[in-house]
């Protein structure tokens, strides 16, 4: 049972890592001699990709298209926004169901969002960053309705 519970400690520290580490695609010392947008458009692709081979729910890749889309901005385009608000939900979501500690839940997901403005990067605006806010609380109260109905199945059904 010790040596699951490490594995698992390990496979999130893994996960996270991956996920900090491919969003610095940006940053000054990752460029090289291509651009912060070139690095973000191929990394889109990637992403776009394994999500394509893959069945199963995976938030990392999830919130790696949310980095991708607000770096890249969607505009008024209505398809991409749809993308980016399902993206983030549905890693939000597929996130707080896989992290048995709460604490450490909402620890990353403020992490992911300074991200994004974490050492002069400006990858989102503070609107950006305002509206995954009210994403997560759109999130939660899901969360909750399930846990609800669930609760209400269980233990008050006849």
């Amino acid at each position: 049972s010790s040596s699951l519970l490490q594995l698992r400690l390990s496979l999130r520290l893994l996960a996270d890592f991956r996920l900090f580490k491919y969003m610095r695609v940006i940053d000054d010392d990752v460029v090289g001699t291509s651009s912060p947008k070139d690095n973000i458009k191929h990394l889109q692709g990637a992403v776009r990709l394994i999500r394509r081979a893959i069945a199963e729910p995976n938030p990392t890749l999830d919130f790696l298209n949310v980095y991708c889309l607000i770096y890249l901005k969607v505009g008024g385009n209505h398809n991409l926004q749809e993308e980016l608000k399902n993206s983030y939900m549905r890693g939000y979501r597929e996130f707080h169901k896989r992290t048995g500690d709460k604490q450490y839940f909402y620890q990353k997901m403020e992490e992911f969002k300074r991200a994004f403005t974490i050492d002069g990067r400006n990858a989102a605006t503070e609107e950006e960053i305002s509206q995954m806010r009210i994403w997560d609380i759109l999130c939660e109260v899901d969360l909750h309705n399930e846990w609800l109905n669930g609760f209400k199945d269980n233990y008050l059904s006849e």
